[in-house]
């Protein structure tokens, strides 16, 4: 055994045992518990790789119209929901200008009552006429007259009937520059910067708000070209891969995260030989957090390290998945200190089954660690270990 590893076993066990010995006769009863062995067991070995994260929308949101800002109540870093003003133009012109159209649109209708009333005058005529003809009360010049105002007034109406399109047409353009002059929000998201202030003129196309969207993450690895093969689909099913994201540990959150693998883009660095692997993540809202109105807890931009498979062996130490409890300090495990609860710190590389792969100084093949009756036990505690379930904690690891 390393020397570092022995004294951090000797300290913790000396811990323990000075623990049992103050609690003695009067102290707490003792926790009953399972236990199951830390095995070394041959795994697959996983390699490191890193990345970072990336959103998967993110816009920068620009104004249609020219215009000066009147209102822009956006501040940076604001929970901003889909169809939520962002900012307002004013809009004092284009409101002129639909009513200048709504104007024009009515004038065109008008028109089109006048020359349907003058289309059923000349139907009327006509009617007559021909009626009057088929009793020799009227000449073929009348009738032919008859007939030459019927068809002008059914192409004036065609024309007047153009005109209303052609308005129509005039007014939803002015309609939609004007609804134009208030910019919303195109999806929920955050605020990440303003790109113009109040007062500010903005041409057309000139940013006012980035955005991004924090629902769903990107987890961008680059992988080296020996391994990217096996992140391929096989058989219509993608292989997964673990995550660390570094920046949860500080905030007492699991930061491993097992996910499929959503993409290998098929180009390499032509320097590194790195493949892009594209792994999506949903950004759920951690259960009971006090700031979930913004999502969840990743970020763009947050570092994020993935372990993917080689397909070569290692020994390495295991421990059932259900040893395994996290504090602010991070993962560790309880364990059989001669008879009362000792604490071991690991590091989770990754999962195997139902066992986890980890690292620590003061586990060592064949000690014993508690799998159940963990959740409220302290160091020290006593120890009364009670038979496992049939096929529980020993169950076997699978790759």
């Amino acid at each position: 055994m390393p020397r570092g590893a022995r004294l951090g076993l000797t300290v913790l066990l000396a811990v323990s045992c000075f623990a049992a010995t103050t609690y003695g006769q009067d102290g707490p009863p003792p926790a009953k518990v399972r236990l199951d062995d830390v095995r070394l067991e041959t795994v697959e070995r996983w390699r490191e790789v890193t990345g970072e994260l990336r959103a998967v929308r993110r816009s920068i949101v620009a104004a249609e119209e020219p215009g000066q800002i009147v209102e822009i109540p956006v501040e940076a870093g604001d929970r901003i929901r889909s169809g939520q003003v962002i900012a307002r133009l004013d809009d004092a012109l284009a409101r002129l200008e639909v009513e200048r159209a709504t104007a024009l649109m009515q004038t065109r209708e008008a028109i089109v009552a006048e020359r349907i009333a003058t289309l059923e005058k000349s139907q009327r005529d006509l009617a007559r006429i021909e009626d009057s003809f088929a009793r020799a009360g009227a000449a073929q010049i009348e009738i032919d007259e008859a007939r030459t105002n019927k068809a002008n007034a059914e192409a004036r109406l065609l024309q007047a009937r153009a005109d209303v399109a052609w308005a129509g047409a005039d007014l939803r353009s002015a309609a939609k520059r004007f609804e134009d002059m208030t910019i919303e929000a195109p999806f929920d998201g955050v605020a990440v910067s303003r790109r113009t202030e109040l007062g500010q003129w903005v041409r057309e196309g000139d940013a006012v708000i980035e955005l991004v969207a924090l629902d769903a993450l990107d987890a961008w690895l680059d992988v080296p070209e020996a391994f990217a093969a096996r992140l391929f689909p096989k058989e219509g099913h993608s292989p997964e891969v673990v995550l660390r994201v570094p920046a949860l540990r500080a905030s007492g959150i699991d930061e491993t995260i097992r996910a499929t693998v959503s993409s290998v883009i098929p180009a390499a660095d032509p320097l590194s030989r790195l493949f892009p692997v594209r792994v999506r993540l949903e950004n759920k809202p951690v259960v009971g957090s006090a700031d979930a109105s913004n999502g969840g807890p990743l970020r763009p931009g947050m570092t994020v390290v993935g372990l993917i498979p080689t397909g070569e062996t290692t020994q390495a130490l295991t421990v059932h998945k259900d040893a395994i409890l996290r504090n602010e300090t991070g993962p560790f495990v309880y364990f059989d200190g001669g008879g009362v609860a000792a604490i071991a710190p690991v590091r989770i590389d990754f999962a195997v089954g139902q066992r986890v792969v980890v690292q620590s100084p003061a586990l060592q093949p064949g000690m014993k660690v508690v799998i159940e009756g963990n959740e409220r036990m302290f160091p020290g505690q006593p120890l009364l270990v009670i038979d496992a379930p049939p096929g529980g904690g020993a169950a076997a690891a699978r790759p």
